[in-house]
This record gives structure tokens, sequence and C-alpha cells, in this order.
């Protein structure tokens, strides 16, 4: 359940809480503050501190402060110093992740028309629109219109929510699935409030850009587990 009025701490798990803005660190002790900041600057050297970012494109960047650097008159500088470098790197990172992972769809659809396998494959999104424009356009299915599809949609999907003192809060909890002519986003196990968030960006999202992307149908498909009080979704565009 959302906790929306959850006082936010400072670190989750050992590690900064990012839910906290800039404009909310007044809010916190300079002995708060100066945790916060040591926290971000060892984080600043780790790849895997970078949510969604693929290691492998992660080079350390330098960082200017040592922990002995942050005292009561410096701390407020450093912190938000080192949160705007770190947001700024996330960002390349990102964009770098993006083009490693398309690349890897590219690659995967070459290996696949090598090997001759079929079936369905699980990607994220941006080794699906990789995957998808090395098999290029057909019939209604335009490649550009449904991978600009892809890239809006994965932005408004459902994110997992625990409230702001939780590390997995905004972490994905959905996968994508092809086999060229179907594109599914799963769900593999909701809480009902869970469900009613995906079913609203269903409704309000999904069959809109399938729409737009010319699909020939546009459905879903729901399992419940009544024991558990949850379900499984699958929301599918398909092309014929």
């Amino acid at each position: 359940m959302t906790q929306t009025q959850e006082k936010k701490s400072p670190k989750c798990n050992g590690s900064f809480n990012w839910s906290i803005s800039p404009n909310e660190f007044s809010e916190y002790s300079i002995a708060e503050r100066k945790a916060m900041a040591w926290s971000i600057i060892c984080e600043l050297k780790s790849g895997y501190s970078f949510r969604d970012v693929e290691p492998k494109v992660f080079t350390a960047p330098v960082v200017q402060y040592t922990y002995d650097m942050i005292a009561d008159e410096t701390v407020d500088t450093i912190l938000l110093n080192v949160y705007t470098q770190f947001q700024q790197l996330h960002k390349q990172l990102l964009s770098l992740t993006a083009d490693y992972q398309f690349k890897q769809g590219q690659k995967l659809q070459k290996v696949q028309v090598e090997l001759q396998f079929g079936g369905f494959l699980k990607l994220n999104a941006n080794q699906l629109k990789g995957y998808l424009m090395a098999i290029g356009s057909w019939n209604d299915f335009d490649c550009s219109t449904v991978c600009s599809a892809i890239t809006n949609l994965e932005l408004l999907v459902p994110k997992r929510d625990y409230g702001p003192n939780n590390i997995n809060t905004g972490t994905k909890m959905h996968t994508w699935t092809t086999t060229g002519e179907y594109i599914t986003i799963m769900f593999d196990y909701l809480c009902e409030t869970d469900r009613a968030r995906v079913m609203d960006f269903y409704k309000n999202h999904f069959v809109i850009y399938g729409e737009i992307a010319h699909a020939d149908s546009v459905r879903f498909e729901e399992n419940k587990f009544p024991d558990r009080d949850a379900c499984s979704l699958e929301l599918i565009m398909w092309w014929d």
C-alpha cells in the first residue's frame, strides 16, 4: 500500500533516499545532511548505484570531495553539488544504456534468423525496439510508430510503490515480450491496488497507443490467484 504521508528517511538500506528532492534538504539535521552527502559520494563510484543502468557502460566519475571536507559550513553546498552530479551522470548513463541495449536487440534478431528459433522473447523496452527495428516494417506495422509507442508506454507504465522509504519503490514490475506479430506487457503478480493502477494504464494509455500504432487487436488477459487475492495481467497488441 502506498504511504504518501510517510516521513522520508534520509537513507534507505544504507543508501541515499532518492525520493528526497533538494528543496527538502533543509528539513534534515546537519548530521543527517552530512550522512546524505557521503552516501551520494560513495554511490557515485559504483555503476550498480544507478537504477536501470547497464553496468558495462559505467565509468567512475571524478568526485572532488572527501569525507573530511563535509563540515557544518560546507555540507549544504557539497550535498547539492553531489546530488546534481549524480542526477546528471544518471541521465547520461541511461542514454548509453539505451544505445547498448538497442544494439543487443538488433543482434538478437540476427541470431534468431541464423538459428531459426521462434516463440516469445522476453526483453526490456530498449532491446525490444532494437529487435523490432532489425525486423523492419510490414503491412500496417510501421516500425518507427510502434517503437515510439513503446518509448511512451515505458515512461507511463506503473512502477512499484511501497512508500518513500522503500528502496524498491519506483522499480519495474513489468516485462515486455514479443514474437514480432505480438507485443505484450506482462505483470506477473499484482495485488488489488496494483491491478487497478495497471488497468487504468491499459484504458488510458495502452489502448490509445495501440490504436496509434495501428494494431489489429488490443486486449488484455488476466489470470487470477483467488487463494492469494492477486492476479497476473498481460496487455497485448497484435498485428496481422
